[in-house]
């Protein structure tokens, strides 16, 4: 199942939740390879992902955050939660 970026506001989730990923991977200091290696898909997939032009899909939020160390639900609620101005 694939989050697909139908309206603005799900465009939005999609681009903070792989913001979320990077910001995570940088305080682990893991590179997107490391990333990609580890959940089993290629660079080009991990990169497309991470910028934000493709949704992770359900499968892959979960490979992600078991690799990170976090839950799922921490990452979605970092990347849904109001953002100050």
């Amino acid at each position: 199942m694939e989050l697909h970026a139908s309206a603005p506001d799900d465009a939005a989730i999609v681009r903070r939740f792989a913001d979320e990923v990077r910001a995570e991977l940088a305080r682990k200091r893991l590179s997107a390879a490391d990333l990609a290696a580890a959940i089993g898909v290629s660079q080009h997939t991990i990169g497309s992902r991470l910028n934000g032009k493709r949704p992770f899909n359900a499968f892959e939020m979960v490979l992600v955050a078991r690799f990170l160390g976090i839950e799922v639900a921490e990452l979605w609620r970092r990347a849904t939660a109001p953002r100050a101005l």
